[in-house]
């Protein structure tokens, strides 16, 4: 997917995968009151769902995406942030991806991280609770 148009469109298609139990299924601009309740239930306004894996869309080997998911992860815990592991699931055509759902974090932070691993898209979850599709230039 080379341009934005594109690539909203597919991230509007995805379903964000939180691995609770049981799981709780985000869509882009789509109001969830399990989301709500979780940040509600961790005393946080808002949240991230963020990968460290595929920079700028290319495909990694899996030691690789495993070490990117570890660094992203280190982040997380360094900030002493609670976070959800979590999958963006495409049904459409079957890509996935593994990804974190980190609750407490804002979003300058959340930006940051998106460059630090050089993700062309992340989903911000605001205060409203409504997940939006961040996309990078």
């Amino acid at each position: 997917m080379d341009n934005k148009v594109e690539l909203s469109a597919f991230y509007s298609e995805t379903d964000f995968v939180i691995l609770d139990d049981p799981p709780i299924i985000m869509r882009v601009g789509e109001r969830h009151d399990g989301v709500r309740l979780l940040l509600q239930s961790f005393a946080v306004d808002t949240a991230v769902f963020l990968s460290g894996v595929n920079p700028v869309a290319v495909c990694s080997s899996e030691d690789e995406r495993i070490d990117r998911q570890m660094q992203l992860l280190s982040l997380v815990e360094e900030e002493r942030l609670n976070y959800f592991i979590a999958m963006a699931e495409h049904p459409l055509s079957g890509w996935t991806q593994q990804s974190y759902f980190v609750l407490g974090v804002n979003k300058s932070q959340a930006a940051d991280w998106a460059a630090t691993f050089q993700q062309r898209a992340y989903i911000w979850i605001p205060p409203s609770g409504i997940p939006e599709l961040i996309l990078k230039d």
